[in-house]
């Protein structure tokens, strides 16, 4: 065989692999760890953006001084 053949076989065959890596279930299995902390993290910080536009909407304001939603007249 010729070098370019062996090239052209190798990247396609580098192609085909990244094809069925992009497919494999990767964050979604219900017993790792690791899957499980992502998607508590996910979740948390959903509710969290959730909290946020709620206290938006109800006109809470963001204090200057501390960056949390509360009374301005109130302390830190």
């Amino acid at each position: 065989m010729e070098a370019m053949t062996v090239v052209a076989l190798a990247g396609w065959f580098l192609v085909g692999v990244a094809v069925i890596l992009s497919r494999l279930p990767v964050g979604t299995c219900p017993q790792c760890d690791h899957c499980r902390a992502e998607r508590s993290r996910e979740e948390w910080e959903r509710s969290r953006e959730r909290e946020i536009d709620l206290k938006r909407l109800y006109g809470v304001a963001r204090c200057a001084r501390c960056g949390q939603f509360h009374r301005i007249d109130g302390p830190c």
